[in-house]
């Protein structure tokens, strides 16, 4: 297990496991709206912006990327 920084090339592998966990996770504690709220905070754009201009790092157990924060 190792944790890397991200870069813009891991944009889609970081955006999939943020949304993938806000979608299956937050609907079981948070009403729609604020679900939708996260998701929309989590855009594209605030996405590549995070990895641009701060550390955001990955996960790696074995080869495969299990996390991101």
């Amino acid at each position: 297990m190792k944790l890397i920084k991200a870069t813009l090339a891991d944009f889609d592998t970081v955006k999939n496991i943020v949304h993938t966990t806000i979608k299956a996770i937050y609907p079981h504690y948070y009403p729609i709206g604020v679900v939708e709220f996260f998701l929309n905070h989590h855009s594209d754009d605030s996405i590549r912006k995070g990895l641009e201009t701060e550390t955001v790092l990955l996960l790696d157990v074995e080869g495969i990327i299990v996390g991101t924060g």
